[in-house]
């Protein structure tokens, strides 16, 4: 423990450890997010993307449907991007870590 207490342990060591695996959680986790709210919306929802979705395919409006598709895509690429910007904001060390190696 070269000294440390209990504390100086987790504040130094154990949570910016556990930092990398934290965000690549919540990276997932938004993605997933995403799917699940659109697909909610799909199957019970009267306002919303998935509502519209499921207007346009039924309507057989193939453009508008992959114009949201497309949306989602880039919302949730956004946002995906912004939550690993962060990550690597919180992050710094890990990445010049690994590049040395």
């Amino acid at each position: 423990t070269l000294g440390a207490s209990r504390r100086q342990r987790l504040l130094k060591f154990v949570i910016p450890g556990a930092v990398p695996t934290l965000m690549a959680g919540l990276e997932l986790s938004l993605v997933y997010s995403f799917l699940a709210a659109v697909v909610g919306e799909f199957v019970g929802g009267s306002h919303g993307l998935g509502v519209r979705l499921q207007e346009f395919a039924n309507n057989f409006e193939v453009n508008k449907f992959f114009a949201v598709i497309l949306l989602l895509a880039i919302i949730t690429t956004l946002m995906a991007q912004g939550l690993q910007w962060m990550g690597r904001r919180a992050t710094r060390w890990y990445g010049t870590d690994r590049l040395r190696q």
